[in-house]
């Protein structure tokens, strides 16, 4: 937990309730906390509804773009810094889950690296 925290970008966002830096400064404090709601949020397949909440910016698609039509903004969405880090917590363990299926699929089938054959 602490690594997933420190790693992350010094950004915030005005969702956030304390500033980023001050996270990674406490963090050693406060990972045993995080580590629980992470791991209770995930076990019982619920995310708190304040991770849920973004900041949403308009912003323009293409410079030189009509700026008063609707159709050449894009949202971006910015989460608070326990959301990022949450997600960043599922992301990780998914791609190490998939890397051992991966891996393990490979060479107990007798796969080889090359063209594969996709079933429907």
């Amino acid at each position: 937990m602490a690594k997933l925290v420190r790693s992350a970008p010094a950004k915030q966002s005005s969702l956030d309730p304390s500033p980023t830096w001050l996270l990674k400064d406490c963090i050693d404090l406060l990972s045993p906390y995080l580590t629980h709601l992470f791991n209770a949020s995930l076990s019982s397949g619920c995310v708190p509804d304040l991770f849920k909440v973004a900041y949403i910016t308009p912003l323009l698609n293409k410079p030189g773009t009509d700026v008063d039509a609707v159709e050449n903004y894009r949202p971006v969405s910015n989460l608070s810094v326990l959301s990022k880090t949450l997600e960043r917590a599922v992301t990780q363990q998914l791609e190490l889950y998939l890397g051992i299926l991966r891996t393990s699929s490979a060479t107990s089938v007798g796969l080889q690296e090359g063209p594969r054959l996709l079933l429907k």
